[in-house]
């Protein structure tokens, strides 16, 4: 399921909001469904009556969004449920007798990956000709990790788990430049 909603007033003020219901069979029972959402808001400052008429102002916006985004793509179907192996033959008595063994535990919570960021931007444009973005970005990450099982309970191997966090954030600048623009055009970024 999937809904969205955008509001533009003017060109001036943008709103956006959006929210997704997903299912995966790779996680267990209680978490196979996730919620996703994320809402957004933009100032395009150069629509303004005070800078409306500046002629060498292509655009100046300001821009914030926050939103949570999902991953599946951990392994296989069933990722949360442990299967069988085979054993080599176990003797009872005179009688050889192939086992089956436990090849790692389930884990019933295992649960979608989920990523949580916030950006902040300006973009910033003059002459038609230079074009300025800079975003200032945080991203935390809840990633499903093996954990190592000890092999003295009869079980060697590893257990998904939602164990681990990644977090990335910086600044990233684009500086574009149409220095021709006739006949002949050159553009650099």
């Amino acid at each position: 399921m999937f809904a969205r909603l955008i509001y533009d007033y003017s060109n001036k003020y943008i709103l956006s909001a959006s929210v997704r219901r997903d299912r995966s069979s790779k996680f267990g029972p209680d978490n196979r469904a996730g919620i996703f959402w994320s809402v957004s808001g933009a100032w395009n400052l150069s629509e303004e009556s005070f800078l409306k008429d500046v002629s060498w102002l292509n655009i100046a916006k300001i821009r914030a969004s926050y939103g949570v985004t999902g991953n599946d793509q951990i392994g296989d179907n069933y990722a949360w449920l442990s299967s069988l192996n085979k054993n080599h033959d176990v003797i009872f008595g005179t009688t050889a007798v192939k086992a089956y063994y436990p090849s790692a535990y389930s884990n019933r919570n295992l649960g979608w990956e989920k990523n949580n960021q916030v950006d902040l931007g300006f973009d910033f444009g003059v002459f038609d000709r230079i074009n300025l973005t800079v975003d200032l970005y945080r991203r935390v990450s809840d990633i499903v990790m093996p954990a190592n099982i000890p092999n003295f309970n009869g079980i060697a191997g590893s257990i998904n788990m939602n164990s681990g966090q990644i977090e990335n954030k910086g600044i990233e600048i684009q500086l574009t430049g149409r220095p021709f623009t006739g006949d002949f055009q050159w553009e650099t970024t």
